[in-house]
């Protein structure tokens, strides 16, 4: 849940597999950085271990999804993401290169935690998923995704219930956030699942469904969440 090295000066070499810089290029989002993960060939091979992190890099040069880069920076725990801030190098070693094969990823899990080996990697949903909740669509461009619709628990069983309580467990045992890679509130245009500008004619309703959700696993806020 937590890197060994926090607080170490690191230097690493890997692939981007999630431009989220805050800059003038056209890229997905404005997270202040991006997202790297070991090519296939240099992976541990340890499937309870991730092979992606997360590099702050405000300021740093422009990257693109496919870009073999080296890093040097410090480990740190930024609200429970593990990332490399404090950049202090940041070097494009080529470009165009192939992406690592996204970590497949499926609902539900038997523990929150699960989500935790694919922090920092590129994952994918392949079964169909339901939008359950968009609460915060419109102010923070972020859906719930589950695998089926839910009720509210009580709206199930008696408050206070045992299964009640239960139920609420099933739930967060049973969702992703699937959200837009942008941190500014009421961003316009929205933007679809299907990562087109949301309209009256490219709109989505709750219980539709979605399927191969592609990002990467990211924690933000409480929440693993797919960028």
């Amino acid at each position: 849940s937590a890197s060994p090295l926090a607080g170490m000066e690191v230097a690493i070499e890997a692939i981007v597999v999630g431009d989220f810089q805050n800059n003038a290029q056209p890229d997905n989002g404005d997270l202040n950085g991006f997202f790297v993960q070991e090519e296939d060939a240099e992976s541990d091979g340890d499937p309870a271990t991730s092979d992606g992190i997360f590099v702050f890099a405000p300021g740093g040069i422009d990257v693109s999804v496919g870009d073999k880069v080296r890093v040097r920076g410090t480990v740190v725990e930024f609200n429970g993401l593990t990332e490399i801030s404090g950049v202090s190098a940041l070097l494009q070693c080529s470009t165009g290169n192939a992406l690592p094969t996204a970590a497949e990823v499926t609902l539900p899990v038997t523990s929150a935690d699960d989500f935790e080996k694919y922090e920092g990697m590129a994952v994918i949903i392949p079964q169909p998923l339901v939008i359950s909740e968009y609460f915060n669509f419109d102010r923070f461009g972020e859906i719930v995704l589950t695998t089926d619709r839910r009720l509210q628990p009580t709206a199930q069983f008696e408050p206070g219930s045992p299964e009640a309580a239960q139920a609420m467990q099933d739930f967060l045992f049973n969702r992703i956030t699937l959200d837009d890679g942008r941190s500014n509130q009421n961003p316009d245009p929205a933007i679809h699942p299907n990562g087109a500008e949301f309209t009256l004619d490219n709109l989505f309703r709750g219980g539709d469904t979605v399927q191969n959700v592609t990002g990467v696993m990211d924690f933000a806020f409480g929440l693993y969440r797919i960028q």
